[in-house]
């Protein structure tokens, strides 16, 4: 699976609520090439996104990314879910 498959479902996942594994929920809005979560106030860029699925090809990153509450990795893993 490509990053630009990975971005098209978070494209496609817009406004969806995401819940962190310490079941903190919320949404994001895709702007251009970032996404925006209003809850925390904080946007990350579609090229910052790319290197975090870039890191979770590490397997012990990837285990560490899976049980924090990071609103990064929940966007990520919700993507991820979706598509398969």
């Amino acid at each position: 699976m490509t990053f630009n498959e990975i971005w098209e479902e978070i494209v496609r996942c817009t406004g969806n609520v995401i819940t962190t594994k310490e079941n903190t929920k919320f949404t994001y809005v895709v702007n251009e090439n970032s996404i925006f979560i209003p809850k925390a106030n904080w946007k990350i860029t579609k090229s910052e996104l790319e290197g975090a699925v870039k890191m979770l090809q590490n397997p012990s990153f990837a285990k560490n990314a899976a049980i924090g509450s990071s609103y990064v990795y929940a966007v990520i893993f919700n993507a991820l879910a979706e598509i398969q």
